[in-house]
């Protein structure tokens, strides 16, 4: 019997489908979030490739649990990650879920943003196309009239110009390996 951590497990964003990763050529069980179906639906090649994946079993449409949600979404905000899309935390919440349940599931997304509160969460992630992140960051929003720093955007309470935004790191990130587009580790 083969452990849970030994698994595979794959959680695949937006990106990753358009991409052109197939769920079907990787080795185990991949997931995606209802949001993420929607998101793609309007693409007919990915829509058969995710209907032959679930037909093989190979992929699995799960909607993560509003506690899961909600955890991606404080971590999100104290990281000044507010350009995620519901999709984006549905996906996070999902490899959260799954790493919780004893699995570690490996993310595959080509968005910063996504792989930026992965490795603050301490979960799985890799890129398909891009290099990926080299730095785990947070972002501040400052104003480019006086210079006041803030944690949330809007518009400067003290001289009302819109807050801009810009990415502090904080450390460097593991390493990681890369997934080919036919499912390869690199």
């Amino acid at each position: 019997m083969e452990s849970k951590r030994g698994a595979k497990k794959y959680v695949l964003d937006s990106s990753a489908l358009i991409g052109g990763i197939n769920p079907a050529d990787l080795k185990g069980e991949s997931y995606i979030s209802p949001l993420v179906e929607r998101e793609i639906h309007g693409n007919p090649m990915i829509k058969a490739r995710i209907g032959c994946a679930i037909e093989e079993g190979k992929l699995i449409i799960r909607q993560p649990r509003e506690k899961s949600i909600k955890r991606v979404k404080e971590n999100a905000q104290m990281l000044g990650e507010t350009v995620l899309s519901k999709a984006d935390v549905e996906t996070i919440a999902l490899a959260l879920e799954l790493n919780e349940e004893g699995y570690e599931p490996t993310l595959i997304s080509d968005d910063y943003s996504v792989e930026n509160l992965c490795e603050s969460l301490r979960l799985r992630y890799n890129s398909l196309i891009t290099m990926g992140i080299g730095r785990l960051f947070k972002w501040m929003y400052y104003c480019p009239g006086c210079g006041k720093e803030s944690l949330s955007h809007g518009v400067c309470h003290i001289c009302g110009t819109p807050f801009k935004r810009k990415a502090k790191p904080t450390r460097e990130i593991r390493h990681r390996e890369r997934i080919g587009l036919g499912g390869k580790v690199t």
